[in-house]
C-alpha cells in the first residue's frame, strides 16, 4: 500500500521548474514568502494579548492556528497540491487566526483601559466587554494605538524604534539557523536533510520550554510590580529548577524515541550526519531550557538592551568563529551544530551572570529600601 500522505514526499507542483530539490522548494518558498506578513500580523495580535494577560485566549489561538494549518496541509497533500499547497496552508491558517486575534484586541482590553481600546484614529474600531463598559470612551480619541500621535510623530515609527533591540536580537537568532542551513546545504543532500531533521527536533522541544519562559515573564513582572521580593526569590528558584527538569525530560524523550522521530520525519533509515549529531541535540535541551527560562526573567526586567548586546557579542565572537572552524576545518555537520551549541552556552552564561550578579542584588536592595 502507498505510504500515508503525511509521511511521503509530496509530488512536485505542476508549476515547479524541475523535479529536483530546487524544483520542489521553489513554489513552497514563494508561498511561505507570501505568508510572512500574515505571520507578523499574528505575532502582533498574540503579543498584544500577552500584554493583556489573556493567557487562556492566547493558548486557544495558538492551538487553533496549529490545528487549522494541519487541516489545510492534510487537504493539500490529499488533493495533490504538493509543497506549494503546504506553503499556502500556512498563509491561510495564519491569516485567519490573525484576523481573529486583531478582532479580539478591543474586546478583551484589560480593566486599566477603562473597558475599551481604540485601534484606529477616531475610534472607528472600538468595543467593550459587558461589565467593563463603565468608563467606556474615557480614553482620548486623539491617542490611538496606530496613527499620528505625540506631537505629530508616527506612533508606528516610535514603536519600531523602541523595538529595535528585539529586532536585532531575533535577527541574530535567525541568522544562526540560516547560516547553519546554508553551510549544511554545501555538504550534500544527506547533510541538508539531517540538518533539517535536527532543526525540527530542536523546534519540537523549544516551543515546550519556551512556554515556561512566557509564564515566567508574566509572573515575575507581576511580582516586581508588587515589590514582593521574598516571593520573587522563591518563585525564581522553582522556575529555574522547573525549566531544567522540562529540558532534561525533553532531551530524554528525544534520545529514547530517536528511531520513532527520525522514521516519522524521514520514512527511511537515518543518514550518518544525523546519527552523529542527535546525541548533541538531546544534551542541548537542558542548556536550551536555561536559556529560554532566563530569557523570560530578562524580558520581565525590561533588559532588552542587554539581550541585544549579549546576542550580538555571542554571534560575532563565538558562533561565527566556531562555524568557520566547523565548516572549513572539521567539515562536518556535527561541527556546525557544535557551533550552535556553543552559542547557546554563551547565552546561558551571560543570562546567569546578569540575573544573579547584577539584577538580583539590585532587586534585593531596591525592595529593602
Amino acid at each position: 500500500p502507498p505510504p500515508h500522505p503525511i509521511r511521503r514526499l509530496p509530488p512536485p507542483s505542476p508549476k515547479a521548474p524541475g523535479t529536483g530539490a530546487r524544483g520542489l522548494a521553489s513554489p513552497f518558498f514563494k508561498a511561505r514568502a507570501i505568508a510572512i506578513p500574515c505571520i507578523l500580523l499574528l505575532r502582533v495580535a498574540l503579543g498584544t494579548l500577552v500584554g493583556f494577560r489573556r493567557q487562556s485566549i492566547l493558548t486557544c489561538l495558538n492551538v487553533g492556528s496549529a490545528l487549522l494549518e494541519l487541516g489545510f496541509v492534510r487537504y493539500a497533500l490529499d488533493n495533490g497540491y504538493g509543497l506549494e499547497g503546504v506553503g499556502y496552508a500556512c498563509v491561510f491558517a495564519n491569516l485567519i487566526i490573525a484576523i481573529v486575534g486583531i478582532c479580539l484586541i478591543p474586546v478583551l482590553a484589560p480593566p486599566e483601559a477603562f473597558g475599551g481600546v481604540s485601534l484606529f484614529r477616531g475610534g472607528a474600531f472600538t468595543a467593550a466587554l459587558p461589565g467593563l463598559s463603565k468608563g467606556f470612551g474615557m480614553r482620548p480619541r486623539d491617542q490611538p494605538l496606530l496613527g499620528v500621535a505625540n506631537g505629530g510623530g508616527w506612533a508606528a515609527l516610535d514603536f519600531m524604534g523602541e523595538g529595535a533591540d528585539a529586532m536585532i536580537r531575533f535577527t541574530c537568532l535567525q541568522g544562526t539557523v540560516l547560516l547553519a542551513t546554508i553551510l549544511a546545504s554545501r555538504m550534500g543532500q544527506g547533510a541538508l536533510v539531517a540538518n533539517h531533521v535536527l532543526l525540527l527536533g530542536w523546534m519540537l522541544t523549544s516551543f515546550v520550554i519556551d512556554g515556561v519562559a512566557n509564564v515566567a515573564g508574566l509572573t515575575v513582572m507581576n511580582l516586581l510590580s508588587l515589590r514582593a521580593f521574598n516571593y520573587l526569590r522563591s518563585y525564581c528558584r522553582w522556575l529555574i529548577l522547573g525549566g531544567i527538569v522540562v529540558g532534561a525530560v525533553c532531551g530524554a524523550c528525544l534520545w529514547y524515541f530517536e528511531g520513532t522521530v527520525v522514521m516519522l520525519l524521514l520514512n527511511s533509515p537515518p543518514v550518518q550526519p544525523l546519527v552523529s549529531a542527535w546525541t548533541l541535540l538531546c544534551v542541548m535541551q537542558v542548556v536550551n531550557a536555561i536559556v529560554f527560562t532566563y530569557d523570560g526573567l530578562l524580558v520581565a526586567s525590561a533588559e532588552f538592551a542587554f539581550s541585544r548586546n549579549s546576542l550580538v557579542a555571542g554571534f560575532i565572537l563565538v558562533f561565527i568563529p566556531a562555524l568557520i572552524i566547523g565548516y572549513f576545518v572539521a567539515g562536518s555537520l556535527y561541527a556546525i551544530w557544535v557551533a550552535m551549541t556553543l552559542f547557546n552556552v554563551w547565552r546561558a552564561c551571560a543570562s546567569l551572570y546578569k540575573v544573579h550578579r547584577v539584577l538580583w542584588p539590585m532587586w534585593q536592595e531596591g525592595f529593602m529600601v
